[in-house]
């Protein structure tokens, strides 16, 4: 069966899994909606880095979860 994860590590992986979704759905609000005070080229740049970060954070995560860190 599965490990049991003590508290802080419980809390811990819910936090992770919660800023994921958040820079994730930042980087898509950020790419639909058009600011006027954002150039377009800045306002792609930007919700790239947000997607990306959160790719890699989910990558470290489900990595992590694997080896059992």
């Amino acid at each position: 069966m599965g490990t049991r994860r003590s508290g802080p590590e419980r809390i811990s992986f819910v936090l992770n899994l919660f800023m994921i979704i958040a820079y994730a759905l930042g980087g898509a609000v950020i790419y639909f909606w058009h600011l006027p005070s954002i150039p377009d080229q800045n306002r792609r740049i930007l919700s790239g880095v947000l997607l990306l970060y959160s790719a890699y954070r989910l990558f470290k995560l489900l990595r992590s979860k694997r080896t059992g860190q």
